[in-house]
Formats: structure tokens, C-alpha cells, sequence
């Protein structure tokens, strides 16, 4: 469930931890504000931020090790995507701090696809975060811009998967067309 900081009262509740957070940032992306996760969230599809529905501020935030995103199999763990390339056309940003974002326990055979993947973007800030087992990227930053990385750590992103022989081919965090 997702309970409103300022009042109290339970705002979105459900079974689905994508469909809770989603309605979280879709509830916040206009006027800005935070969202704390709490516990092990399962993901089976990425949080999505989008322009066109994202003009103020956006925080998304953990308690640290203890907060968790356990992403489905070759999925994204959240994306931030916008409509020009180095995010030009709008005043958003959006940080992310204190998470981890991970595969399901079972390492073998078991990876993600990128754990934050941000594309045409102006301003994002990724504190605190730790990201394991991507296959992809850790973190994919593609035509963006103004983004600031500060104490995140990557592991289980190239090499072999723990305990298997399939090969991971992904980079920790990858610089795509991206400046500043």
C-alpha cells in the first residue's frame, strides 16, 4: 500500500508493487514530490517516468540496503525517458537514492536488464544506489544530460552469472550519446 505522508489516509493499495509505485509517480509527476519505498518490492515490469507527464521535481527513495527492487528477469528496474534528445523542452528532474535493485535470489540464470535505464533526460541525481546482476547496464544513460552519480555501486554486470556458465555482457554503467 502506498500511504500519503502529509494525511495519513492509505492512497493506492494493491497486490502489485508495479501498480502501487506506478500510481505513485503517475499521482506526483505533475506537481513533484516523494516517494519512499519500503521492504522488498518485486517488479515485474520497470517504473516508468515520462516527459509530458513529469514537470516538477520527483523523488524516489529507500532506506538503504533494506529497500529493495527485486526486478523480474530481463527487465528494467525504473526508466526515465524523455521526448528530446539531452532533455531539452522541459524543467524536470528526478533523483533516485538509497535503493538497491536487484535479480530474484536465485542468481543462476536469473538477471536483470538494466537496473535504472534514463533516455533524453535533463537532470537526474542517482545517490546512495546499489544495482547487481544486470546483463545490460547497471545504469544506461543514453542522450542525456546533467546527470549526477554519487556512491553508487555495480556488481554482477559482465563476467559469468554466479554459480552458472551463461555470460553477463553488460557494462556497469554505460555513457550513451549522452554530455555534460
Amino acid at each position: 500500500y502506498a500511504e500519503n505522508g502529509a494525511t495519513g489516509v492509505i492512497d493506492f493499495s494493491g497486490t502489485s508493487g508495479n501498480q502501487v509505485g506506478q500510481s505513485c509517480i503517475n499521482a506526483l509527476s505533475t506537481t513533484g514530490g516523494k516517494i519512499v519505498f519500503a521492504g522488498s518490492i518485486n517488479l515485474v515490469e520497470p517504473l516508468i517516468i515520462q516527459n509530458g507527464t513529469s514537470s516538477g521535481r520527483l523523488e524516489i527513495s529507500g532506506f538503504g540496503s533494506s529497500s529493495q527492487f527485486i526486478i523480474s528477469q530481463n527487465s528494467d528496474g525504473i526508466r526515465i525517458l524523455g521526448n528530446q534528445a539531452f532533455g531539452y523542452g522541459g524543467p524536470y528532474h528526478v533523483t533516485i537514492k538509497d535503493l538497491v535493485l536487484t535479480s530474484t535470489t536465485s542468481r543462476v540464470g536469473r538477471f536483470i536488464n538494466n537496473g535504472i535505464y534514463i533516455k533524453n533526460w535533463f537532470g537526474v541525481d542517482i545517490k546512495d544506489v546499489m544495482i547487481f546482476n544486470a546483463n545490460n547496464s547497471g545504469i544506461l544513460i543514453e542522450d542525456s544530460a546533467d546527470v549526477q552519480l554519487d556512491n553508487v555501486y555495480v556488481e554482477g554486470c559482465s563476467g559469468t552469472e554466479y554459480g552458472g556458465s551463461e555470460p553477463l555482457t553488460g557494462a556497469g554503467i554505460w555513457l550513451k550519446g549522452s554530455k555534460d
